[in-house]
């Protein structure tokens, strides 16, 4: 499971230990400076994209913990149709790396 929070991304794992549920969590993205992420989601190979409202930017952050801009370029702010992105919220991804995302009240459908 994953947390967004203004803070950044956090992925929580449930174990049992002697009856008692304990939670883990590490926090992902590393030198990634957040802005203000909004919303996660994870795709069939394990990668966590992230939608950040702050810097109109989706990054995503690999099993092995590397990350990547996918779109958007951060601080600017804007749909161009040239990869910039309006204010990012919602974010869904579906076979692959095709994205659904929220981008200033409209649903973006942003093929990789």
């Amino acid at each position: 499971m994953y947390v967004v929070d203004l803070s950044g991304v956090t992925k929580l794992v449930q174990s049992t230990v002697g009856g008692v549920l304990q939670v883990n969590s590490t926090p992902l993205g590393g030198a990634v400076r957040w802005s203000q992420p909004t919303d996660v989601a994870v795709d069939a190979s394990g990668n966590v994209f992230v939608a950040d409202i702050g810097s109109s930017t989706i990054t995503r952050i690999t099993p092995a913990g590397a990350t990547s801009l996918v779109l958007g370029e951060a601080g600017v702010v804007g749909y161009d149709g040239n990869g910039t992105l309006g204010r990012v919220f919602g974010l869904a991804v579906q076979s692959g790396q095709i994205f659904f995302t929220m981008d200033n009240a409209l649903v973006r459908y942003i093929l990789p």
